[in-house]
């Protein structure tokens, strides 16, 4: 799997605003339009596609990566403009794919309501610091693209994209005042089942993929999140169509969870040879609340290889601190 250079929606914005460049945003189509500044172009006929890394003029049909199209805008090399990006922005390498396409997923345009996350302005920057206050990187929420709504605003929208476009959402109280901290959108507003999808799917590192429930823990380590305690038959399909090289079960490492990783690794082994577990001391800790750095070293610690004898013995000690 190749990785490429990103340029985050910050970027692009400052950027166009230091160049004096007006733009219009289109959050359904993923791109800024602009009036092509290397022609007379008065119309915004020139758009920078932010999901796909492109601009493409339809003036003059002029086209290329968004890298060669700030190299020329600002004169710089591209290559002082890659240095810039990683001393602003943390992460610009990162891992991106197709998801395996199915017929029977519908995507939906972004609702109207809806405000992109941003470091600016007070509601937007309460979401912006909730989610780096849960460790996840400058870069991802521009990258993963989080919203809130204009109409309750205590709440963060976390969306589920496949090949850049929404396919679902939950929304999560970042005031813990609710009490369902977790919302879900109702059947006839969203026409795919959370069950049948896979978090983070675009930019997972699927050579060595790492399954998570919830949806920060997978996108600080670059995982996927099921949703959930159990891989639903359409997930373990699609987790099989990715064919990664090594797959570990990084469920939550309470006692739930463990349950959970038992029933499910059983499961997986049917696929996958090269099979993993998180085996660790029973907690309530997330692996997205001790930053990316330490759950790394978490998983590498605690990952132990899939076989008979080792989850007999998992087992066995997990009934013991049941007992317990």
């Amino acid at each position: 799997m190749k990785k490429k250079i990103v340029i985050p929606t910050k970027f692009i914005e400052d950027t166009l605003d230091k160049q004096k460049i007006t733009y219009k945003w289109y959050p359904a189509k993923h791109t800024y339009q602009i009036c092509n500044p290397f022609a007379e172009d008065n119309g915004f006929h020139m758009g920078l596609n932010y999901e796909l890394q492109v601009f493409h003029c339809f003036k003059t049909m002029e086209k290329g990566s968004l890298l060669s199209f700030f190299s020329r805008i600002t004169n710089l090399p591209e290559e002082a403009i890659v240095e810039r990006l990683r001393k602003y922005y943390d992460v610009v390498e990162v891992f991106k794919h197709e998801a395996p396409v199915k017929k029977d997923i519908v995507y939906h345009d972004i609702p109207n309501d809806w405000r992109k996350v941003e470091n600016s302005g007070s509601i937007t920057k309460m979401h912006y610091n909730y989610l780096i206050n849960r460790n996840i990187s400058r870069e991802k929420i521009y990258r993963n693209t989080f919203y809130y709504s204009s109409q309750n605003t205590s709440r963060i929208i976390i969306p589920y994209l496949y090949n850049g476009r929404l396919v679902y959402w939950t929304s999560r109280d970042v005031l813990n005042k609710s009490k369902k901290r977790y919302l879900y959108p109702e059947e006839n507003v969203v026409k795919n089942k959370k069950s049948d999808l896979l978090y983070n799917i675009d930019y997972c590192n699927k050579d060595n993929l790492i399954i998570c429930e919830g949806q920060l823990n997978a996108l600080v380590i670059d995982g996927i999140a099921i949703g959930g305690a159990e891989i639903s038959e359409r997930q373990m399909k699609t987790i099989v169509e990715l064919q990664p090289k090594r797959v570990t079960l990084a469920l939550d490492q309470d006692v739930p969870g463990k349950i959970a990783i038992i029933k499910n690794s059983k499961r997986l082994y049917n696929y996958f040879k090269d099979l993993y577990y998180l085996d660790s001391p029973v907690t309530d800790t997330d692996i997205a609340d001790i930053g990316e750095s330490a759950a790394r070293e978490f998983i590498d610690k605690y990952s132990k290889p899939y076989t008979p004898e080792n989850i007999f013995e998992t087992e066995v000690k997990l009934k013991f601190v049941k007992k317990i």
